[in-house]
């Protein structure tokens, strides 16, 4: 009489879940022995398979991903965990010298875009701030020193310095800060009435260089 042993029992396997992190260029690349896949059978000879998997600034956060482990029998079974993409680099932050023109009320307004001189990031959408972006005559050609921050998608940020420069070439500052009351001067006109006995008068046949 011949008996046959079989062995039919699959084998187990567990995946601790982990951190991963981005990369400057923006990926990472995790292998099985990055996974510290752990196996247990009835016997020997269990061997794990998961293939190599390049994650990228799209998977940032929770992902799932499995393991298949197999007996010398055949016998096979899939395990999962979560692994966690991050996100740790910060931008690259790069300002430039603005010029800014300012207008009849006295007051110049900047977006913190227009200091950006091409700042980068490995995910790339970055978005910007500016510690000052609204500025007034006591601002004219003075030394405006701005803080431009440029920050990713994950929060990480990075910050620069830039000078703004406030110019105001049309002198509408000193028109808002002039206290000198108008000097009138008239003069005397003769009206002459029309067909219908009546003659207008108006502001500027009297006004005689008023300033």
């Amino acid at each position: 009489q011949n008996i046959t042993i079989r062995d039919t029992i699959k084998p187990t396997c567990t995946i601790p879940p982990k951190t991963f992190y981005l990369q400057a260029n923006g990926q990472v690349l995790i292998t099985q022995n990055q996974l510290n896949i752990t196996s247990n059978d009835n016997c020997f000879g269990v061997t794990s398979f998961f293939n190599n998997t390049n994650y990228n600034c799209n998977n940032i956060g929770m992902n799932s991903v499995s393991a298949t482990v197999q007996d010398a029998s055949g016998n096979m079974n899939t395990c999962f965990t979560l692994i966690t993409i991050q996100d740790t680099i910060r931008p690259i932050c790069r300002s430039k010298t603005i010029n800014k023109i300012i207008g009849d009320n006295g007051s110049a307004t900047i977006l913190a875009s227009e200091l950006n001189n091409n700042s980068t990031d490995n995910c790339g959408n970055i978005t910007f701030t500016s510690s000052k972006t609204i500025f007034n005559c006591p601002d004219v050609l003075t030394t405006n020193l701005v803080t431009l921050t440029v920050t990713d998608q994950s929060g990480n940020s990075a910050s620069c310095p830039v000078e703004v420069t406030i110019l105001d070439p049309n002198e509408f500052c000193a028109c808002l800060t002039d206290e000198t009351d108008p000097i009138c001067r008239t003069k005397n006109i003769i009206l002459d009435l029309d067909i219908t006995g009546n003659a207008i008068l108006t502001p500027e046949l009297i006004n005689d260089g008023s300033f």
